[in-house]
């Protein structure tokens, strides 16, 4: 080794650590000289001398530097910082204890909105204007929440949406996106474009997942394990929310952790940190800057929503809107947050946006009139009504069936301008409420300690037999939209549940990119066919001429394939459902035997997965043919 090289090795193994030390240990007192700071200021205006109460100069000075260094990052992670983060708390709390009614001075209204139906040339002129703006949009998925509630031990993205294909919810988004991905290269007639054909700008679609402490190394995980289910690594970003200190009583004194006096106790904020990290990250002005014009928000676990979003998007486009709800029919008194329109009774004369309502929580804002449309949860909704617009409260409409106020799936769309804008406005910083359970009617004392959230209002996702069966339900009305033949509509009870009973069709996210091209490639119509014990999974594009089906069947075809059904007539044993036993679900040494998810869903598919009935993979580009009058498999 010669003498440069010696050198080189020296430096390296000697004063490289050593620099680095120096700058870990700069960066060290700088951190906990901030959380002095911020510690001293708590004390002194923020009524948390608790924290600092019995100390003694000398003793547990690691605990104290563990605080001080706690406090420091908080303080970076949390907008606002934690001084102003306690001084919300306390205003908040001091609300909640003197009963203040958070829409005192509003006056409720039924919102307007577009209703659209399946099927209506209405909706296929949205959908089609949404798909041509998909190219443009950024799709964003809240992911932080695990499916203990469930009874679930993993991530919610990673459930299977169905049991047919076992098709996992973050592979289910993933592919819908890439769908509508793909359709930016072709023709309108639905036919691919040629392989040199111009990329759009931007050419992919971005993809934003929100994790949590809890979520993040499971969704890498998954999304690793799977190669990331087809995405680039380009158009791929994972973004993770912090967690914000707990309160411990109406006072706003942060609590620490039962066993360690120099831990604050903390707990996620709510998934409307997203917004906050999209402004923080930067992304949401990258993303306008490289073009992107609107963003869609989804929920982790919402197997239907594709089925609603180009149109939902194609509205926001046509209508110019700055945000837009995707709601469904609600009736009065179900258990679920709905979509109002309050005006306070005193108007503002400004015409100029406010600040405060551009970032109200589900918001969209009118600031002359100071109109919001935001989302009311169930158990304040009748009083609301009765008190201000109608003595009936919460009621159906006789000429619908329904209530007039729609059902909140919580799945929004933005036009990106004007939410960054709103972002920068507000610094990122979202509404917040707490929601303490208090010991007595003091309403100063917590059976536990609290937390400020915002968030936005949760659609009641559940897992029962009955999540599966409405996707194949679902698939089964694009096929009577198209004309085929299906069995008369029945019901049936699967694990204590009424489920509509029929034919289990999947009907994959490039089989459908957009429903009105689901529609057109079931061009047979009345020459389409399905008993009602039929298992049909169609993915990619296919189109069905003549198709008479008692039994199971998948066709899949790659990107590039195109597939042709001009007759084809199966008949094999297929899939049945067996529901498991009292024994198989409640014994742990029977239940080794049985997957999780069967167990979650109280039935299995036997046989499982697509190994059941005839089987057509094309796995290679190409135009293909099946002509098949008499297949059968037994």
């Amino acid at each position: 080794m010669d003498l440069n090289a010696l050198l080189s090795s020296l430096f390296q193994s000697f004063c490289l650590p050593l620099c680095r030390e120096k700058v870990d240990s700069l960066f060290d007192k700088e951190a906990d000289a901030a959380g002095a700071r911020i510690l001293e200021e708590l004390v002194a205006s923020g009524d948390q001398s608790h924290l600092t109460e019995g100390w003694v100069v000398g003793e547990d000075e690691d605990g104290k530097r563990r605080l001080r260094a706690q406090l420091a990052a908080l303080e970076n992670s949390m907008p606002g910082g934690v001084c102003d983060y306690v001084r919300r708390a306390q205003r908040l709390l001091e609300a909640s204890r003197v009963g203040e009614n958070p829409f005192d001075g509003f006056v409720p209204s039924v919102p307007s909105g577009v209703t659209l139906a399946f099927g209506s040339d209405e909706f296929d002129r949205f959908e089609r204007l949404g798909a041509a703006a998909a190219r443009r949009t950024g799709f964003v998925i809240v992911a932080g929440g695990l499916g203990e509630r469930l009874g679930y031990s993993g991530i919610k993205l990673a459930l299977p949406s169905e049991t047919m294909t076992g098709t996992c919810y973050l592979e289910l988004y993933v592919r819908h996106i890439l769908a509508l991905q793909a359709l930016t290269l072709a023709a309108t007639d639905g036919t691919s474009a040629p392989a040199d054909a111009p990329l759009p700008t931007p050419s992919l679609i971005p993809v934003i997942i929100m994790t949590s402490d809890d979520t993040d190394a499971p969704t890498r995980a998954l999304l690793d394990a799977r190669d990331r289910f087809g995405l680039a690594p380009s158009q791929l970003h994972l973004i993770k929310q912090g967690k914000v200190p707990c309160l411990s009583n109406g006072r706003a004194h942060l609590a620490t952790e039962p066993n360690d006096r120099f831990c604050l106790l903390t707990k996620p904020h709510g998934h409307g940190d997203v917004h906050a990290l999209l402004h923080t990250s930067g992304l949401a002005r990258k993303l306008l800057g490289q073009g992107c014009n609107h963003l869609v928000f989804l929920q982790d676990t919402n197997a239907l929503v594709f089925g609603g979003v180009p149109a939902a998007l194609g509205v926001s486009v046509a209508h110019s809107l700055a945000m837009n709800t995707l709601s469904v029919p609600r009736r009065a008194g179900d258990a679920s947050g709905a979509l109002m329109a309050l005006t306070t009774a005193r108007p503002t004369p400004s015409t100029a946006r406010s600040t405060s309502d551009a970032v109200e929580e589900g918001a969209v804002v009118s600031a002359a009139s100071r109109t919001l449309v935001v989302n009311v949860e169930y158990n304040q909704l009748d009083a609301l009504v009765r008190a201000s617009l109608d003595a009936r409260g919460d009621y159906n409409d006789p000429a619908t069936g329904y209530s007039p106020f729609p059902g909140n799936t919580n799945q929004l769309i933005f036009s990106l301008g004007p939410y960054v804008e709103a972002l920068e406005a507000s610094g990122g910083a979202m509404p917040e409420f707490v929601n303490p359970k208090y010991t007595d009617g003091t309403r100063t004392k917590f059976k536990s300690p609290t937390r400020l959230e915002c968030m936005m209002q949760d659609f009641p996702y559940v897992l029962p037999p009955s999540a599966a069966h409405a996707i194949y339900a679902f698939n089964r009305r694009l096929l009577a939209l198209a004309g085929s033949r299906l069995p008369p509509a029945a019901k049936a009870i699967v694990g204590g549940v009424t489920v509509d009973a029929g034919p289990r069709v999947v009907l994959g996210a490039f089989f459908r990119p957009t429903l009105g091209i689901g529609i057109a490639r079931l061009g047979g119509g009345a020459a389409i066919s399905l008993s009602a014990r039929s298992s049909l999974c169609l993915d990619g594009e296919i189109a069905i001429s003549r198709l008479e089906l008692d039994g199971a069947l998948t066709i899949r075809a790659v990107p590039g394939a195109r597939v042709t059904v001009r007759q084809l007539r199966i008949v094999n044993d297929g899939q049945a459902l067996r529901e498991l036993t009292s024994d198989e679900l409640g014994s742990v040494k029977i239940s080794e035997t049985i997957s999780e998810i069967a167990r979650l869903r109280g039935y299995e598919l036997v046989p499982p997965g697509e190994s059941a009935g005839r089987v057509f993979n094309f796995e290679a580009p190409g135009d293909y043919i099946i002509d098949d009058k008499w297949a059968h498999m037994p």
